[in-house]
């Protein structure tokens, strides 16, 4: 869903000219529209859910910030702007807001900007690194890892940062959340100490 919007173009980091910028495409591979267009390095795309912007992380401005641009190139805008680093970028299901991974408060935590770029929310306050946000279908939840003295863990919580619970715990790390359609498991990438990773699916 972050690569194909509901039109079927695909969004993508290529390389021009020795930098990396963000490009849409058809799926015959007609219809190229560099979005991006600088000398700065982007990438991390992600459609908007009714296909009409892509978010991208850019160094444009010295560090790793948030833009959103229209589809067709027009309409860029920069959603965030600190002196850190702000990435990791997921749209809300209803295409209002963005959470995304902020080092601004010192350690990595969870924040939501809506697509204006105003109403920042911090979610997590914790002491350890947060990343990795993914939204429920229905939008009311989010699932992230923590890093539990260096080993990550997934944990769960509202949209709006209350509740927060945490759903693994064990010796070998948990990343890479993702939930299902139906917004009632999360699949997990898992190591078992075996030297391979697995997929586990938890059931909330």
């Amino acid at each position: 869903s972050q690569l194909y919007p509901p039109r079927g173009q695909l969004a993508f980091t290529g390389r021009t000219s020795g930098n990396d910028d963000i490009f849409v495409v058809n799926p015959d591979g007609s219809g190229e529209i560099n979005l991006s267009n600088h000398s700065a390095a982007e990438d991390s795309t992600a459609w908007s859910p009714d296909g009409t912007k892509v978010a991208f992380v850019s160094t444009r401005d010295g560090n790793e910030e948030i833009y959103v641009v229209n589809a067709n190139g027009s309409g860029l805008l920069r959603l965030t702007n600190h002196t850190t680093v702000d990435n990791q970028i997921a749209w809300s299901p209803d295409g209002t807001k963005l959470a995304f991974r902020s080092l601004r408060s010192g350690s990595g935590d969870i924040y939501t900007i809506n697509v204006h770029g105003t109403l920042l929310t911090r979610l997590t306050t914790s002491a350890y690194h947060e990343y990795n946000p993914m939204w429920s279908p229905d939008g009311t939840r989010i699932v992230y890892v923590t890093d539990i003295s260096t080993n990550p863990e997934i944990y769960i919580m509202n949209a709006n940062g209350t509740a927060q619970t945490r759903l693994t715990n064990r010796t070998g790390y948990d990343v890479a959340p993702f939930f299902s359609p139906d917004g009632n498991r999360v699949a997990v990438r898992a190591s078992y100490g075996s030297g391979n990773d697995e997929i586990v699916i938890i059931t909330l």
